[in-house]
């Protein structure tokens, strides 16, 4: 009778034992999943340079972090130089085909006015694909863009639903590859007060003092 209960006993710590250690087991591969999923699998990075700064009269510099994961896209935005106290629209400009968003120099300033306005980065940079908002992934150029302080110090951090956004940009702009090296930044936003040429171009509804690039960056991968 000792002899079976022991063996029952014996039986059932081994059974016991080859579940934690199946639990364990699990638990460990588990957790290197995790570990393999939780770093990016893409970063983009740009440098941020000043546009337009006989208008703006600041000398906007910074950069613009962008981190691709599985389900979602991270973006980090930090600038200084803004012009202060005020919202600045920014955005994703870029082509729908296969060609590289590139920041203006002088010469795209085509009705020689001197300022270079939105309709005239279009040329090097492509349309607007992705407002830089509370809410990129929804496409629309209204939203709550970031604001600069006092010392015209900027920061923007948002995590963008990756899927959301691919579908997006293909309903709204047919664009079916999604390559974050084909795009830059800008900037826009001079104070209200600001005079321009009537020549300088916006958006329907937008004043062109807020839409005027005043800085601008290519994305560029970082190994």
């Amino acid at each position: 009778m000792r002899i079976t209960r022991n063996r029952r006993r014996h039986k059932a710590f081994l059974a016991v034992t080859m579940a934690l250690l199946g639990m364990a087991a699990l638990l460990a591969a588990g957790c290197a999943a995790m570990r393999s999923d939780s770093g990016p699998k893409e970063v983009y990075r740009a440098e941020i340079k000043p546009l337009n700064q006989d208008q703006s009269r600041s000398n906007v510099g910074g950069t613009a972090l962008f981190e691709v994961y599985e389900s979602e896209l991270v973006v980090t935005v930090s600038l200084t130089g803004a012009p202060p106290n005020m919202t600045h629209m920014q955005h994703l400009h870029g082509f729908t085909q296969d060609e590289d968003a590139e920041c203006p120099d002088q010469s795209a300033d085509r009705n020689n006015d001197g300022a270079i306005d939105l309709l005239e980065i279009e040329a090097t940079m492509g349309r607007t694909l992705i407002p830089l908002h509370d809410q990129p992934a929804h496409l629309a150029i209204q939203g709550a863009y970031p604001r600069a302080d006092a010392n015209g110090s900027l920061s923007y951090s948002q995590r963008i639903p990756l899927g959301q956004l691919k579908n997006a940009l293909k309903a709204k702009h047919g664009l079916t590859e999604f390559d974050l090296e084909d795009m830059a930044i800008t900037i826009h936003g001079v104070d209200a007060a600001t005079p321009l040429p009537p020549s300088v171009k916006s958006l329907p509804g937008v004043r062109p003092q807020d839409s005027l690039p005043i800085a601008c960056g290519e994305l560029e991968e970082v190994d």
